[in-house]
């Protein structure tokens, strides 16, 4: 399993996708996730901050309402 760091407050975005673009487990796993909160909350898929020569991953973030 890979290992990840999060000391990074800012998590870079993946190029934009869309909740109900093409499915792909994690665009399953975001959509599912986003049905089960509240409104105003929102699930993006990003990508997951990496050490040099790490595989880049992708990962959800889930932002309250602002």
């Amino acid at each position: 399993m890979a290992e990840l760091e999060f000391d990074s407050p800012v998590v870079p975005r993946t190029a934009e996708f869309e909740l109900s673009g093409g499915s792909t487990p994690m665009r399953r796993a975001a959509r599912q996730l986003q049905a089960a909160l509240p409104d105003g909350w929102e699930v993006e898929v990003v990508d997951a901050p990496r050490r040099p020569g790490q595989i880049a991953a992708a990962m959800l973030r889930v932002q309250t309402p602002r």
